[in-house]
């Protein structure tokens, strides 16, 4: 409790990022519990890699991550990659959860032959979810340019405001830069 308490005190904390599959816990450990109570309280967000592409193991999928938001439903969270591989369940939960963000790093882009990154759900459904979905690019650690990245956010079915909101305003509002 102390180092938490101690860490959301700090001018200089904007948010926790979480890597299950990397860090190897799981999300749902009842150890966690007092930190997400203090998110929530706190509004402080979490980013949290829990879908299970292009590689899982036990600690990601889109069960682990709807066991956890049946417990705090009112985690701040932004799940990197839309959730990738398991796009239409984690696009599910956003009416249930309004602040549950996803990001677009690494989907939609020319990745090669081997990955397939397109977005396989239909952009109306995306587009209803515009103002939570923030820019991601997952860069310099990919083999594509930045560019590339910026390209992909208009293969979603953006209009020109939403593709606005998407490249800065979700986020500082993600982060509790500016109100929402």
């Amino acid at each position: 409790k102390e180092y938490v308490d101690k860490a959301l005190a700090s001018p200089h904390l904007y948010g926790f990022k979480f890597q299950p599959l990397v860090q190897r816990f799981d999300v749902n450990d009842f150890r966690l519990d007092y930190l997400y109570r203090a998110c929530i309280e706190s509004r402080t967000p979490i980013t949290m890699h829990i879908g299970s592409g292009p590689i899982a193991n036990e600690f990601v999928g889109i069960g682990h991550f709807r066991k956890l938001m049946r417990r705090h439903p009112e985690l701040r969270v932004c799940v990197p990659h839309m959730g990738w591989t398991e796009f239409d369940e984690f696009l599910r939960l956003m009416d249930d959860h309004p602040n549950m963000f996803l990001d677009t790093a690494v989907i939609n882009v020319e990745a090669g032959p081997d990955m397939d990154t397109g977005y396989p759900v239909e952009p109306e459904r995306l587009t209803k979810y515009a103002d939570r979905v923030c820019f991601g690019s997952d860069w310099p650690l990919v083999s594509w340019d930045y560019q590339t990245a910026l390209d992909s956010v208009r293969r979603f079915g953006f209009d020109a405001d939403a593709i606005e909101a998407v490249m800065g305003r979700n986020a500082l509002r993600f982060l509790g830069v500016v109100p929402g």
